[in-house]
């Protein structure tokens, strides 16, 4: 009697583990270039999946550039 119990429970949990599916939520937003078309952007220059600023760039000016590009009421993906 104990043993079909168990029995069950392993088939119930293997028929859970083969339903699962991964989540597939953060990486395309992430990792993934976003095309804006001519829309003003900060100046990002990698186009692999390492993004690293441009290096001539003058991060003082970070803040200035973020606010007046949202300020310019962008599009939703400007702003991501």
């Amino acid at each position: 009697m104990k043993s079909r119990s168990v029995m069950r429970f392993f088939i119930c949990i293997f028929s859970l583990l083969a339903l699962l599916t991964p989540a597939l939520a953060g990486p395309p937003l992430i990792c993934h270039r976003l095309e804006i078309g001519t829309a003003k952007s900060l100046p990002w220059t990698a186009d692999s999946w390492n993004l690293s600023g441009n290096e001539a760039y003058d991060t003082k000016n970070l803040s200035r550039d973020t606010l007046a590009i949202l300020d310019s009421n962008p599009a939703v993906l400007v702003r991501m």
